[in-house]
């Protein structure tokens, strides 16, 4: 059940970083100096939510690729994982 749970809040992570990645790299360019402006952003706000979604998915790529060699290397030598008991 707990794998269950795991697995369906990966799943909401990646589809809402897919939301998130869209949505900040297509609003194009945003109106930082008229705040009445309905296209109106903080440069600050911007930037910052660029920076983290950019980050997020360095982050999410660099454990999927780890996640993907543990996996290859499980199959392609299957008496490797018998190498990790911890006592």
């Amino acid at each position: 059940m707990v794998r269950t749970v795991m697995y369906i809040f990966l799943v909401f992570v990646v589809a809402w970083n897919i939301n998130a990645t869209s949505h900040v790299f297509s609003v194009g360019p945003v109106e930082s100096e008229d705040a009445s402006s309905p296209r109106y952003c903080h440069p600050t706000a911007y930037a910052l939510a660029y920076a983290l979604v950019i980050l997020f998915d360095c982050v999410a790529g660099l454990f999927f690729l780890c996640w993907l060699v543990g996996i290859v290397a499980g199959l392609c030598n299957p008496v490797f994982s018998n190498d990790f008991h911890l006592f």
